[in-house]
């Protein structure tokens, strides 16, 4: 069978149209029918070429399509993407952000913290080297102590005595360190009597108090203060330096100290 033969063969179906576009005749070419000619052929093959040429172009067509709702959807999928990368990178410029202030404030806050804590333990040796006292007369018969020249006037109460230095048992207080000392107190003396005191260090008058009750008529109250440089051991105490009535009225009389 020769190639014409087998091409004449091939199931065709054409789609002849009229002029007058109304009337519309299909021809079907078995492999009983009549052999067709070469011009005949010709047109089969051109109008399967077409036909084929048009499903291929509405293909192409479609993918085109296709294709282009990809793009679309491609570039609203990137815009999405890049819109999500800006907030997220937003968000973590924000959240870093305040990752930096928490943490400058929660240095400031260890900072004030250190320097509490540096102030505390500062006040914690200032208070360690603090020496301070003050006593009084309470338990002298007749609620006066009365002595004689030299003899030394005991405050046997005591009222604060931070550092103990002063000795009640004694009446004298012993210098802890050497430094500048302020010292004060204050006698009452009996009803009509002259009373005088002195602040004396290591047996040697410092300053001087005289109370002189007679010339009034009741009691006169004295008070003395007085700043001395002391070493560490020297002994300080309140005495009656001479001979007198030397009455001196609990619980009213007073001494104290501390270092300045």
């Amino acid at each position: 069978m020769s190639p014409v033969r087998a091409l004449v063969l091939m199931p065709l179906v054409v789609f002849v149209s009229c002029n007058n576009g109304k009337n519309t005749n299909n021809t079907t070419v078995t492999e009983d029918s009549p052999p067709l000619d070469k011009p005949s052929i010709q047109q089969l093959l051109l109008n399967q070429e077409t036909l084929i040429r048009i499903e291929l172009e509405k293909k192409l067509r479609s993918v085109q399509e296709e294709v282009v709702v990809l793009k679309k959807d491609n570039e609203d999928i990137r815009k999405e993407i890049a819109d999500t990368i800006k907030i997220g990178a937003k968000e973590i410029a924000d959240l870093k952000l305040s990752v930096s202030e928490n943490i400058a404030s929660i240095n400031s806050v260890n900072e004030l913290l250190d320097a509490r804590f540096a102030s505390l333990m500062a006040n914690q040796t200032d208070n360690s080297n603090q020496i301070a006292f003050e006593a009084q007369i309470l338990s002298a018969p007749g609620m006066e102590f009365k002595g004689s020249r030299d003899s030394v006037i005991r405050f046997d109460r005591v009222n604060l005595n931070v550092g103990n230095a002063y000795d009640s048992t004694t009446g004298k207080f012993t210098v802890p360190k050497d430094g500048l000392y302020f010292f004060g107190w204050h006698i009452l003396p009996s009803y009509y009597t002259v009373t005088t005191t002195s602040l004396t260090v290591n047996n040697f008058p410092k300053s001087l108090n005289h109370c002189d009750s007679k010339r009034s008529l009741g009691q006169q109250p004295c008070s003395k203060m007085s700043v001395i440089r002391l070493a560490m051991g020297d002994k300080v105490w309140i005495s009656y330096p001479s001979n007198g009535d030397n009455k001196s009225k609990a619980p009213y009389s007073i001494f104290c100290g501390f270092k300045i």
